[in-house]
């Protein structure tokens, strides 16, 4: 009798008695189903193994994401003593070039600056008797200006050392708006005078001296409903009030006008890509993106509209130098949102502040940079504490970073260079 759970090696033999076939065939069937269930469990292990494997790899690949995100986060997080998340310390010196991105932030009499695995860096800045109110910086960030209630100061060394100008200082006037040109040559300021009224002045000379621009009618130009703007080379600029869109070409030197009322704010861009010069403005209506000739015209393209209901406090908006991106942070009595454009107006994006913070009191600053992938908002949550909401990816995702002041936090802005 063969014994039928033999191993198969063991099952060789030679048939000898014809009576026993029956026995040999059912013994040779049970051989073969055995020989498949262990081929069937041989490729089961198999698979189990592939698919552990697999696991492996995607997960090794989702947590080098996840840590790849994390790692290169804007770092800064100042305290009222000077210190941070990183290791920040006052200097007078600076790091260099600094990374791809560079921010400056300030907050109220206070300069910082960080970017992308940098640690954050508090700038010796001339005494300031007041709180810095406006700020420009060129592509590269090497030359900036900054200004203050009676005080002007600009650097051309990236922010390493500031020299305090004649111009604007020593007087009670308050600087509403710088631009400056991608090289920092050129640099056009907005002012609210002593007497209540509005100045504008131009510099070519990286903004070492300036003179007084003919600018008329020029009125309504408050604080966060005034806005300056130059194309690359400096030979357009312009003006936005509250009531309008003041505008020259330098060549000749001669002023334009575009009625816009009841302006929030607004930015100009002569975008290269077809040479032409696009405003995006706002008003309680909502975001008009056109051409200034439409403007002009008094038929301006309205993009975005607001939705009704609340009335705003107060808003700023940017955009990317071809005007494609655009970011926009409105306050209203009811509600915070950022407005998020990648088409130049023709679709958006609402992304409810409220998933960044419990409460919004006010909207300082909001900035695009030149390609449009860094975006930058500056609000107020308490009383002494400003939030950053910050993107690098065109306003896709966000994270957002904590400023904190010993006294009352009353002015934050932002500048972002490339």
């Amino acid at each position: 009798m063969i014994k039928h759970d033999a191993p198969i090696a063991d099952a060789a033999f030679t048939l000898k008695n014809p009576s026993l076939l029956s026995e040999h065939i059912l013994f040779f069937l049970y051989l073969d189903l055995k020989t498949k269930k262990e081929h069937t469990i041989i490729a089961m292990r198999t698979s189990l193994s592939v698919i552990v494997f697999i696991g492996v790899v995607v997960g090794s690949v989702i947590l080098a994401v996840i840590l790849w995100g994390y790692f290169t986060q804007w770092k800064f997080v100042p305290s009222d003593t000077g210190t941070s998340t990183g290791t920040a310390t006052e200097t007078e010196t600076g790091t260099g070039s600094g990374p791809d991105q560079l921010m400056y932030v300030t907050l109220n009499k206070e300069i910082w600056r960080f970017g992308k695995d940098q640690s954050p860096e508090k700038i010796k800045y001339s005494p300031v008797l007041n709180n810095i109110t406006a700020g420009a910086m060129s592509e590269n960030g090497q030359h900036i200006i900054y200004g203050s209630r009676g005080q002007t100061s600009v650097s051309s060394d990236g922010g390493k050392t500031f020299s305090k100008l004649s111009f604007g200082s020593g007087s009670t006037w308050t600087p509403l708006s710088f631009s400056m040109t991608t090289n920092g040559q050129h640099v056009i300021c907005a002012f609210l005078t002593s007497s209540g009224g509005n100045a504008l002045w131009y510099s070519t000379d990286y903004g070492q001296t300036f003179t007084p621009e003919p600018v008329t009618p020029l009125s309504g130009c408050n604080q966060g409903q005034c806005s300056t703007g130059m194309s690359d080379d400096g030979s357009v600029q312009c003006l936005i009030l509250s009531g309008g869109i003041h505008l020259t070409r330098r060549s000749p030197a001669l002023w334009e006008y575009a009625a816009m009322p009841d302006n929030l704010g607004g930015v100009m861009r002569a975008a290269t890509k077809d040479a032409k010069l696009w405003f995006v403005v706002m008003n309680a209506t909502g975001i008009f993106v056109d051409e200034f000739d439409n403007f002009r015209n008094q038929n301006p393209k309205l993009a975005m509209p607001f939705v009704p209901g609340g009335k705003i406090i107060n808003a700023r908006v940017s955009c990317s130098a071809d005007v494609n991106h655009i970011c926009a942070a409105v306050l209203t009595t009811k509600s915070a949102v950022l407005y998020i454009s990648g088409d130049r107006g023709k679709s958006w994006n609402t992304v409810p502040m409220s998933r960044f913070v419990a409460s919004v009191s006010q909207v300082f600053d909001a900035v695009v940079s030149r390609s449009g992938a860094a975006m930058a908002v500056s609000v107020k949550i308490e009383d002494t504490t400003a939030r950053l909401l910050l993107s690098d990816d065109y306003g896709k995702s966000w994270s957002t970073l904590d400023l904190k002041s010993t006294t009352s936090v009353v002015s934050s802005t932002l500048l972002l260079s490339n």
